[in-house]
């Protein structure tokens, strides 16, 4: 009898870097500014370092995403080279080695003397497999106090219950920040073995390990902006 057993079960933070490629090191969420405090060039600036997790280099790009914008406000970010605000996924790719990071990451938002707050996702993703990503949302927020949305108070799990080793049947219980998603499951190879649709934003969903051959096994779990990977293995 096949067995699955269950290598990752804790936090987000966990699931996100199990099957992920790329991990953010210390990214900057609230960053808060007045006239005075703004760059020489009037800017509001965010930087992390962007981590490979695997023992091959992978080729990542650099995704923005404009969440909500305080009017007559600009942006634009820095991936290896500098973009125009019109740019929203970096041309250029940037290769990291094995294990290393990259430090040319650089978001910059200009308020152009307009109070309030704007949010900006970025999102880094594998060229090999755009799903394969991690992304982060930063809050800019020029003469006011960052008010943090509420999606972002939600708790967010994959979650596996029942027998382990399994015998037959595993019941994963998701919880999304949004109504609806997609679960796939892929091989090692990234080949797809299953996908489902997701309804509401909790629920069950049921996987035999006698359809399965033996084998290390991705489950990512995507609800709009939101993505989530776990590891199984069946022996």
């Amino acid at each position: 009898m096949k067995k699955i057993i269950v290598t990752s079960f804790l936090s987000v933070q966990l699931l996100l870097v199990l099957g992920q490629s790329a991990t953010l090191v210390n990214p900057m969420t609230n960053v808060e500014a007045t006239a005075a405090t703004l760059t020489s060039a009037g800017e509001m600036v965010a930087e992390w370092p962007v981590a490979n997790l695997t023992s091959n280099a992978i080729s990542i790009k650099c995704l923005r995403e404009e969440l909500n914008l305080v009017p007559g406000t600009q942006n634009y970010f820095c991936w290896g080279v500098c973009y125009g605000e019109t740019t929203t996924v970096s041309v250029l790719a940037q290769n990291i080695l094995p294990s290393d990071t990259n430090d040319t990451f650089y978001a910059h938002y200009k308020p152009l003397g307009n109070v309030g707050q704007s949010d900006i996702n970025y999102c880094f993703f594998n060229t090999a497999d755009p799903t394969d990503r991690a992304c982060h949302t930063v809050h800019y927020c020029f003469e006011c106090t960052v008010e943090t949305p509420e999606i972002e108070n939600i708790s967010h799990e994959i979650l596996f219950t029942g027998e382990n080793p399994l015998q037959g049947l595993g019941l994963f219980n998701y919880a999304l920040p949004y109504d609806s998603g997609v679960l796939v499951l892929t091989d090692s190879n990234g080949r797809e073995v299953k996908q489902t649709t997701l309804n509401g934003k909790t629920g069950q969903i049921l996987l035999s390990a006698n359809d399965l051959a033996s084998g290390v096994y991705f489950v990512r779990i995507s609800s709009e902006s939101s993505l989530f990977t776990t590891k199984i293995i069946v022996e």
